[in-house]
This record gives structure tokens, sequence and C-alpha cells, in this order.
């Protein structure tokens, strides 16, 4: 089998994808003389898993390092905010303000 047949890169896109668009990305592979293949397919449901399955993957995966992570931020906007509220009560105070 000679290695023409055989492409180095095949590129899948939608059946509705503009060729402009096509054209754009492939116009820096072209100059690197690599043999590529464009192929167009029909839009379906299952084209989906590509991006849902390996996301939620990476979901599951880092959700304890995210966990994490928000609990310091929380525990930090807790300072702040706790800090913010206090300045605000205190010229509360000094304004002496009633309500009746």
């Amino acid at each position: 089998m000679n290695n023409k047949e055989i492409p180095d890169i095949v590129l899948i896109y939608p059946e509705d994808c503009p060729d402009k668009l096509i054209e754009d990305e492939i116009k820096e592979f072209n100059s690197s003389h690599l043999n590529l293949k464009v192929q167009k397919v029909e839009k379906d449901a299952w084209m989906a898993f590509e991006w849902v399955v390996p996301t939620a993957f990476g979901v599951y995966i880092l959700k304890p390092y995210f966990d994490s992570f928000l609990k310091e931020a929380g525990k930090d906007h807790y300072l702040l905010l706790k800090s913010g509220l206090k300045k605000i009560v205190e010229k509360g105070k000094i304004i002496k303000a009633r309500f009746e």
C-alpha cells in the first residue's frame, strides 16, 4: 500500500459547515505538504458523545479539586464580607440613625 493512499490527517466536519470556513482552516495544512483528507458527515445524535463522555470523565476526576478550591475561596470571601459589613455597621453607629 502506498503512503499517499493513507491520509496523514483526516478532518471531519458536519455536512452543513460552510466550505469557506473549511478552506480557511486547512490553509496552514496545505502549506505543510501533508496528505490531508476533508470529510463531511451527516449530523446525528451520537456525535455529542465525542464531547460528553470525556467532559463527564474530566468533571468526575476534577470534582474533589474544585470542591476544595471553592471551599478555600469561600473562606476568603467570608473574611472580606465580614470586614466589609463591619465597616458599614460602624458607619451606621456614627450616624446614629433611628427608625420610628
